[in-house]
C-alpha cells in the first residue's frame, strides 16, 4: 500500500471549502443580576455579564476564507470578534413625587391634581466593553489587515 493513500490530495482541494464554527467555539460567562421592585415610588433593575467567547471564524454562517490552514483549524481558535467581555445594563422608573398623596401637593384636587400627579421618570442605560480586533493577511497583498471585530452593525441583543 502507498505511503500517501489517506492523505488529501492538495490539487483537488484548492476549490472553496466551507468552515462552520461547529465544535470549533465556546462561550462561558458570569452572569449578575440586582432588582428593587417597585417601593416608594423607585424601581430599578441592573445587569452585568462578565464573559469569554472563542472561535475560529467569528462569523454564524459557513465561510471559505476565514481560517488560516484548513486542514489545522484549531490553529486560528482564540477570542472571537464577537467578544464582549464586560456588558452592563440599566433600567429604572422614578414616580416624581408630587401630585395627590405624594410629598408635594397632597392635597391638590380637581385638574390641578391631574395636571401635576402622575409624573414619573425612566430610563435605559447600557455600557459594554466593545468589539475585538481582527487581525488577518490577505493573499491578494503582502501586507496585513486590521479592522473592527464586527463586520455588520450590531442589532438589539
Amino acid at each position: 500500500m502507498q505511503d500517501n493513500v489517506f492523505r488529501p490530495n492538495l490539487q483537488f482541494l484548492n476549490g472553496p471549502r466551507v468552515v462552520s464554527n461547529a465544535f470549533y467555539s465556546s462561550y462561558h460567562a458570569m452572569q449578575i443580576q440586582l432588582n428593587r421592585r417597585f417601593y416608594n415610588g423607585l424601581q430599578f433593575q441592573w445587569n452585568y455579564t462578565l464573559s469569554k467567547n472563542l472561535d475560529i471564524t467569528s462569523t454564524n454562517a459557513p465561510s471559505d476564507a476565514s481560517i488560516t490552514d484548513f486542514f489545522q483549524r484549531n490553529v486560528n481558535y482564540g477570542p472571537s470578534g464577537n467578544d464582549i467581555t464586560h456588558d452592563m445594563e440599566m433600567n429604572f422608573i422614578w414616580e416624581l413625587p408630587f401630585g395627590p398623596g405624594k410629598w408635594l401637593g397632597k392635597d391638590l384636587t380637581g385638574w390641578k391634581a391631574h395636571l401635576i400627579g402622575g409624573w414619573q421618570v425612566s430610563s435605559i442605560i447600557g455600557a459594554n466593553s466593545g468589539d475585538g480586533l481582527t487581525l488577518g493577511y490577505s493573499t491578494d497583498s503582502t501586507c496585513w489587515q486590521a479592522g473592527p471585530g464586527r463586520t455588520s452593525p450590531p442589532g438589539p441583543r
